[in-house]
C-alpha cells in the first residue's frame, strides 16, 4: 500500500446494471452521461464451483499473516483484523470474482507502479434520498450449507454487533431519527452466508452520500476493531 494515496476517489466510466433474466442497463458517464438498455444473457440458476484465483503470495505467506493477526488479539485492545490478500493477479482475479459474485459489485481500480485494488461488494456501504438514508451492514460469515451456526454463533453475532454499532455511532450524528434491528438477518450468496442489518433513519439535513462514506470508512467489517489498532497493525503488517 506504500505507492497508494491515503485517500482517492475513483468514479467508473461505464456501470451495468443487470438482473438474473439477462435484462440490463449501461450507464456511461461523462460530460454527457446517458443510459441505454441493453441484453446481457441470463444469468444460470444454479450455484457456481468456486473460482480458484492466481495468487502470487503462496498459502504459507497468507496464512503465516493470518496466523500472526491471532496471536495479536487481545481483549478490547484488539479484536478483529481484515487483512487482504496480497500478491493476486489482477485481471484474472476480477474476472473470477465477477464470475463467482454475479450480484456483487465487481471492482479493479488501477494504481501507481503498476499495482491495483480488485474487489467484489455485495453491499451498498449508505445510501441517500433527500432526507432519507439506509446504511447496510453485513459481518459474521459462515458456509452457505450452515444457516443456524451463522443465526446463533457467538462468535459471529459478536462480530456483526461490533460493525453495526460503528456504523450506527457514525450516522446519529447526522440524523434526528436512526432505527437499528434487533437483530441481524441472514444473507445469501453464492457460497457463503452473512449477517446482515439494514440501518434506516432520518437526516437532520438533506445531503449527498459521500459526506456519510467519510464519517463510515472504514468499517468494522473491512478493516477490524478497535479501528484505530486495527489500522495501526495491516500498516504494520500488510505488504
Amino acid at each position: 500500500w506504500e505507492a497508494w494515496p491515503s485517500l482517492r476517489l475513483s468514479l467508473p466510466r461505464r456501470i451495468l446494471l443487470a438482473d438474473h433474466d439477462g435484462h440490463g442497463v449501461e450507464y456511461l458517464l461523462g460530460p454527457q452521461s446517458k443510459h441505454h438498455v441493453v441484453g446481457v444473457g441470463k444469468r444460470p440458476s444454479q450455484r457456481r464451483a468456486p473460482v480458484q484465483l492466481e495468487s502470487l503470495e503462496t498459502r504459507e505467506s497468507w496464512l503465516g499473516r493470518v496466523q500472526r493477526a491471532i496471536r495479536d488479539f487481545e481483549p478490547e485492545a484488539l479484536e478483529k483484523v481484515v487483512p487482504a490478500r496480497a500478491g493476486l493477479a489482477a485481471a484474472s482475479t476480477w474476472a473470477a470474482l465477477a464470475e463467482q459474485n454475479p450480484g456483487a459489485a465487481t471492482f479493479l481500480v488501477p494504481g501507481p507502479g503498476g499495482t491495483a485494488f480488485v474487489g467484489a461488494s455485495p453491499e451498498t456501504l449508505v445510501s441517500t434520498r433527500r432526507w432519507r438514508v439506509e446504511a447496510c451492514v453485513l459481518a459474521g460469515t459462515q458456509d452457505a450449507n450452515l444457516p443456524e451456526a451463522v443465526r446463533h454463533s457467538s462468535k459471529d453475532l459478536h462480530e456483526h454487533a461490533l460493525a453495526a454499532q460503528a456504523v450506527a455511532a457514525a450516522l446519529r450524528p447526522h440524523c434526528v431519527e436512526l432505527a437499528v434491528p434487533p437483530r441481524p438477518q441472514i444473507r445469501a450468496l453464492p457460497h457463503v452466508l452473512h449477517l446482515e442489518s439494514r440501518l434506516r433513519g432520518l437526516l437532520a439535513r438533506p445531503k449527498g452520500a459521500l459526506p456519510l462514506v467519510s464519517a463510515l470508512h472504514p468499517t468494522p467489517a473491512v478493516a477490524g476493531w478497535p479501528i484505530k489498532s486495527a489500522q495501526a497493525w495491516l500498516q504494520a503488517h500488510e505488504p
